[in-house]
């Protein structure tokens, strides 16, 4: 089995700092990427994902339900990848 992780707001800027060398932390694309991958993975309000979920600058409207197109989709799709791998021969188990 696959252990998942819970990663911090640190962790998550340096996954993307090396998949997107070129951005800026704080970028508007990076705040809805990261926003939207800790809305969607959190395991609950004592996880640290929960934690980056409330401090985050990153408000969507409220007929937003996930990050736009582009540049903040490819981050999110990228940061799934990262801590999500899928292996279709394993079962993931939560944390």
């Amino acid at each position: 089995m696959t252990r998942l992780v819970d990663p911090t707001r640190e962790e998550l800027d340096a996954a993307l700092t090396r998949l997107y060398p070129s951005s800026t932390l704080g970028d508007f694309e990076w705040e809805e990427a990261i926003f939207w991958f800790a809305n969607d993975y959190y395991a609950g309000q004592w996880s640290e994902l929960y934690k980056v979920l409330c401090a985050s600058p990153y408000k969507p409207g409220p007929s937003t339900f996930g990050p736009s197109e582009g540049c903040a989709q490819w981050m999110y799709q990228d940061l799934v990848h990262e801590y999500f791998p899928v292996d279709l021969n394993e079962t993931p188990e939560f944390m």
